[in-house]
């Protein structure tokens, strides 16, 4: 029914940063050269599919670190954003996570129920 990975288009994710929060910058970790192509195969992908862009040599406050780790398989790689430093100057907002109960009972009746594969959930979100 669905391919590919889609996008949250009429809705726009706002992060509320803390007003004294100066800046995120990491200290650069160097990719090393037997992942370099992988690496480089999956900022093109992320690309292409409108994930991220590239903005060039612009300066920047807030800039994180991607720590690739190798997949089960052994051949692929898995990239993620370390996030730790600017996550200190995100403010929380918070949501109740309902309960087992509390969702069986909102369940109760529904007959049709459909699975979401949320293994790039962030990647949907347009900020």
């Amino acid at each position: 029914m669905f391919s590919g990975l889609g996008k949250l288009r009429r809705v726009k994710v706002k992060l509320h940063v803390d007003a004294d929060g100066k800046s995120a910058m990491q200290k650069q970790r160097r990719i090393s050269l037997p992942l370099k192509d992988k690496f480089d195969e999956i900022l093109d992908k992320w690309e292409e599919m409108d994930i991220i862009e590239d903005v060039g040599n612009k300066p920047t406050k807030w800039c994180s670190n991607v720590v690739l780790t190798p997949k089960e398989d052994g051949e692929n790689i898995r990239a993620n954003l370390d996030i730790t430093d600017a996550n200190k100057y995100i403010e929380r907002t918070t949501h109740a996570i309902p309960t087992l109960r509390e969702l069986e009972t909102r369940l109760n009746r529904d007959k049709y129920f459909s699975h979401l594969d949320m293994n790039n959930r962030y990647m949907l979100c347009n900020t």
